[in-house]
C-alpha cells in the first residue's frame, strides 16, 4: 500500500507557518504601537508654600521625618497658575547637605494627572524621580521628572522647577 504524502505536506506547512508567525510576533515587524510613543517635555515652577514637616523622635532633623505638600504650580514664566501638587515624603537619610527623603506625588493639571515617586536629595542638587503613571491626557504616561531647585530665600527653598519627560 502507497502513503500518500498530502498530511505530511500539510502539517509540514502548519508548522512552517507558526514558526513565521513566532518570529513576526518576537521581532516586532507588526508592533505599530512601539513606535508611536512620542516624547513631551512639560516644565512647571511649584511655589512650596504649604510645605510641612512633622517631626518624629528623636527631635530635629531624623530618619522617618514626614514632609506633606499641597503647591500650587505655575507656567515656565512663572505668572499663572496651571494646577497643584499633592504629595508626601519619608526621610530616609539625615543630615545637613547630604539628607535624602523617599517621594510620592501627584501635579494635577488641566488635562490631567501625573504621578511620580522616587528619592529627593535635599542638597540643592537636580534629582530624578520616575513617573509611574497618570490620568487624562497622560493615561500613559511614563519616563522621568527632574526637580531643579529654582529660588532659595533665607537658606530656604521657596520655588522649584519640575521637568516632567513624559512619554506617551
Amino acid at each position: 500500500m502507497k502513503k500518500s504524502l498530502i498530511p505530511t505536506g500539510v502539517i509540514s506547512l502548519v508548522v512552517l507557518g507558526l514558526v513565521v508567525a513566532m518570529f513576526v510576533v518576537n521581532t516586532g515587524v507588526f508592533a505599530v504601537h512601539a513606535n508611536d510613543k512620542k516624547e513631551v517635555t512639560i516644565h512647571v515652577i511649584e511655589h512650596a508654600v504649604t510645605d510641612t514637616v512633622g517631626d518624629v523622635p528623636p527631635a530635629g532633623d531624623s530618619l522617618g521625618d514626614q514632609l506633606a505638600f499641597h503647591n500650587p504650580v505655575y507656567d515656565v514664566a512663572d505668572k499663572k497658575q496651571v494646577g497643584h501638587d499633592n504629595g508626601n515624603c519619608v526621610r530616609t537619610v539625615t543630615g545637613k547637605g547630604t539628607g535624602v527623603w523617599e517621594c510620592f506625588w501627584t501635579v494635577i493639571l488641566a488635562k490631567g494627572q501625573i504621578t511620580v515617586e522616587g528619592p529627593f536629595d535635599d542638597n540643592g542638587t537636580d534629582t530624578m524621580l520616575a513617573i509611574t503613571g497618570g490620568t487624562g491626557a497622560y493615561k500613559e504616561a511614563r519616563g522621568q521628572m527632574r526637580l531643579h531647585v529654582h529660588t532659595v530665600v533665607n537658606g530656604v527653598t521657596t520655588k522649584y522647577d519640575f521637568f516632567y519627560q513624559v512619554e506617551m
